[in-house]
């Protein structure tokens, strides 16, 4: 009775906690190996809550003002000194997206220990906009992040 009591237990925890962890997508499969507590999951589960309302909210601006500039860029005879505008607020929004990052960075650096910390660092965490260049080995265009020998194997030319 006793036995079925835990299993059903560890069952239900279980559940419990598997929605915070795929909520996270796959940048949080480094999560489980740092040996969090219940604690620090929580907090950081909200951490990465906030950093997605937070990053739709610049990634709403930053599309609105690209289509500012695809519409300038539109228009007859574009204003050079608008299109200078709307780069300096990509600019300014660009540099507040990585402002706040780093924020939620300190903030998690708060939660952990410093070898977890270390750890996230050397296994998950691979830096602001190196996670696309790693997994496209710095290429672009048909065949990207392929490294094996016969590149037109990629390309649909068979020998």
């Amino acid at each position: 009775m006793r036995i079925r009591t835990i299993i059903i237990s560890v069952f239900a925890v279980s559940l419990l906690v598997s929605p915070a962890w795929c909520e996270m997508g796959k940048k949080a499969q480094w999560m489980p190996d740092l040996g969090l507590t219940q604690e620090q999951q929580s907090k950081l589960v909200k951490i990465h809550n906030d950093k997605r309302e937070i990053r739709g909210k610049y990634r709403d601006s930053i599309a609105s003002v690209h289509k500012k500039i695809k519409n300038e860029l539109g228009q007859p005879n574009p204003s050079k000194q608008a299109l200078n505008e709307y780069a300096v607020a990509l600019g300014k929004l660009h540099s507040e997206q990585i402002q706040n990052n780093n924020e939620q960075m300190l903030k998690i650096k708060e939660i952990l220990t410093p070898e977890q910390f270390s750890k996230m660092m050397d296994k998950g965490w691979k830096g602001q906009g190196k996670e696309m260049h790693g997994k496209h080995k710095g290429k672009r265009g048909p065949g990207a992040g392929h490294d094996c020998a016969d590149k037109n194997a990629h390309y649909g030319n068979v020998k």
